[in-house]
């Protein structure tokens, strides 16, 4: 009687200790949402709009960030 009694206490130890340690070890190797969103970020293309002032008269162009070189070519504003 003494020996099952900490046969199931023993089982009953085991399962209580690894059923909040796979949760803890799976949680550690998951991906945060900074982590998701690093990802599309560093890919997207980064632009922005130059502006110049021509014979009295504002242009824009696009500009890529990324790539280092024009989208566009100059437009009236």
């Amino acid at each position: 009687m003494k020996n099952s009694k900490k046969v199931l206490l023993g089982l009953l130890c085991s399962v209580v200790v690894l059923n909040t340690c796979i949760p803890m070890a799976l949680a550690v190797n998951a991906p945060t949402g900074d982590e998701q969103n690093a990802e599309i970020i560093m890919r997207a293309e980064e632009t922005e709009w130059r502006y110049k002032k021509i014979n009295g008269a504002w242009y824009k162009r696009l500009w890529s960030i990324t790539y280092a070189k024009w989208r566009t070519d100059w437009i009236p504003v």
